[in-house]
């Protein structure tokens, strides 16, 4: 799943009565699965999202997914996140029993914990209802959902936190400093994640260890369904 790419098969566009659709089918991945995307454009902006896993002949032999979702990049000055979910700090599906439901405001530029030695996933909360990424103005972008999600918004992708990806696996947290631009995060980009699915953290007897069955994004058929909205202050 690290190198899978979705490529575009088909693209059909449909004029209804409310709004536009698309409809984006991908080729296969392998011979796994394919990814379908749909959106609704309304003419106030809004678009309604709907991202399916379908089974391309042998999903159910494939890996473990690490995680169900989508990422977009906005321009470094959104980096207000606001949210309704488990915080205040990171937590995840297999470690989130001490955050609490609530509505919290925080900097992009604060959600990535530098103290672990190595590059790694971090940032995320669970149980969102809806995640604001704005600028200082209040102008930005809502997703919210009718399923509840887990979140993040970091100054840098997860490709950024992946050992591997990077070619070097002697990597520190700190060398993403510099990404991060924290001076100026105009010069930097806001990298935001949603997903239906994540898999925990795992750690049951030692650091390393995978997450209980129960925590981890098995194989399957996915449906995730998500509004995006401009906001204004």
């Amino acid at each position: 799943w690290r190198n899978a790419a979705v490529i575009a098969a088909t693209v059909d566009v449909d004029e209804l009565e409310d709004c536009t659709r698309i409809t984006v089918v991908s080729e296969p991945i392998g011979e796994a699965a394919t990814v379908v995307m749909e959106y609704r454009v309304y003419a106030d902006g809004e678009i309604a999202v709907t991202e399916s896993l379908k089974d391309a002949g042998k999903l159910s032999e494939a890996p473990l997914l690490p995680r169900f979702g989508m990422q977009l990049v906005m321009p470094g000055e959104y980096s207000c996140m606001e949210f309704f979910g488990k915080g205040p700090f990171e937590n995840y599906v297999d470690r989130q029993s001490s955050a609490l439901v609530g509505r919290y405001s925080q900097r992009v530029e604060d959600q990535y914990h530098y103290g672990y030695v190595r590059p790694q996933e971090s940032g995320s909360k669970t149980g969102m209802k809806w995640l604001r990424v704005t600028d200082a103005n209040g102008t930005g972008l809502e997703i919210s959902s009718d399923q509840k999600f887990t979140g993040s918004a970091l100054p840098f992708s997860v490709a950024d936190m992946d050992v591997r990806m990077l070619g070097n696996n002697q990597a520190h947290s700190l060398e993403l400093k510099a990404k991060a631009h924290e001076n100026n995060r105009r010069s930097g980009k806001t990298y935001v994640n949603v997903d239906l699915r994540h898999t925990g953290l795992g750690c049951v007897n030692s650091w390393g260890a995978w997450p209980r069955k129960e925590y981890r994004v098995a194989p399957a058929e996915y449906t995730f369904r998500m509004r995006l909205r401009p906001v204004n202050n």
